[in-house]
């Protein structure tokens, strides 16, 4: 296996670890949320600050944060304070632009949002008060939902997550341990809801990924990955016992789950897993199939976040160290997939 060092790193500062990243397809930024409550621009080149969103913005802990898919100049982040701010990066104080907040039977907290390919439309799902949730519909434009659909999931709504080309298909996911994929040009709960999967715990990370986006992955917080046809409903892969398996095919010791990623020009799904020292781990995943990439040294600590564009290099992770960490996929884990392809032809 290959083994990959940083090409650039950098320190949030203020002791903070980093909670969430984010970075847009075309330009240089990239956003980086701190256990602070305070969002930094970094420069993707360099790695320098360019900027910190902090003002009058949130009184909670943050979390997420996303580039506007159409315009990289406005940026958003979620929290527990129940708001959802939108900076604008054009202004010289770096203002916020405007807030979306809706407080249904109470105060709520945000734990998950995204914008659809469009930039036109967000969601964000709320935590679970005496077994109520709401996944709430926002037109970006008004500062008040256009809708939403109460008791899709019966625990905190763990992930958010726009299909990337449908502008209207939405996948959420629990730690009531379903995901739910929704057709939001519906605004009727039984005829949005599209297909619900069962992942058997608790959903810590979701999202699309194959030919057409039309697959679906699932990291629970026991360190299991699920995949599904997210319309023929299709189980696709099911590895309950992923660091076990790691182990005993690979000789690597992983304690838990980063994020997956997709590389739609080789029709690779990426993994990133990592122990509790901060070294990690790069795993190509083919149905129940894993294959070991490249191991990663550059942070001291527990692995939080992880961002791969299409093109994946550079691609970057965060961690409780405070580091961010650019990474370059080399030549060497290319030939590697290349080989393994090769190998599965013949």
């Amino acid at each position: 296996m290959n083994s990959l060092q940083p090409v650039a790193f950098a320190s949030f500062g203020d002791n903070a670890y980093v909670l969430h990243i984010d970075a847009p397809a075309e330009d240089d930024s990239l956003a980086a949320a701190g256990s602070n409550g305070v969002v930094r621009i970094f420069s993707r080149r360099n790695l320098e600050v360019k900027s910190t969103l902090k003002a009058s913005g949130h009184r909670k802990r943050i979390t997420g944060v996303r580039f506007h898919p159409e315009n990289p100049q406005l940026v958003f982040s979620s929290s527990d304070d129940g708001c959802i701010e939108c900076w604008d990066l054009r202004e010289a104080s770096v203002s916020r632009f405007y807030s979306l907040r809706y407080q249904p039977r109470g105060r709520r907290c945000f734990y998950a949002f995204d914008l659809n390919c469009k930039g036109k439309t967000l969601a964000a799902g709320t935590d679970a008060q005496d077994g109520d949730t709401y996944v709430l519909i926002w037109d970006v434009r008004h500062s008040t939902p256009l809708y939403g659909f109460e008791e899709i999931h019966s625990d905190d709504i763990t992930q958010i997550k726009f299909h990337p080309t449908r502008k209207n298909h939405l996948l959420t996911g629990s730690t009531d341990g379903l995901m739910c994929l929704l057709d939001l040009s519906e605004s009727d709960k039984e005829e949005a809801l599209v297909n619900v999967f069962n992942s058997e715990s608790s959903v810590n990370r979701a999202g699309f990924y194959g030919a057409g986006w039309d697959c679906i992955y699932c990291l629970t917080h026991v360190e299991s990955f699920s995949a599904w046809h997210a319309y023929e409903a299709d189980r696709l892969a099911q590895l309950s016992s992923f660091r076990e398996d790691v182990q005993s095919q690979h000789g690597e010791k992983i304690d838990y789950l980063v994020d997956c990623s997709f590389d739609s020009h080789n029709g690779e799904l990426m993994l990133l897993a990592g122990d509790k020292r901060g070294t990690a781990s790069l795993f190509g995943i083919d149905g129940d199939q894993i294959a070991a990439l490249a191991s990663l040294s550059g942070h001291a600590d527990v692995i939080r976040c992880l961002k791969m564009n299409q093109r994946f290099n550079p691609f970057y992770t965060g961690g409780e160290d405070g580091r961010i960490c650019a990474w370059k996929i080399d030549a060497g884990v290319k030939s590697e997939k290349r080989k393994r392809r090769g190998r599965d032809n013949v």
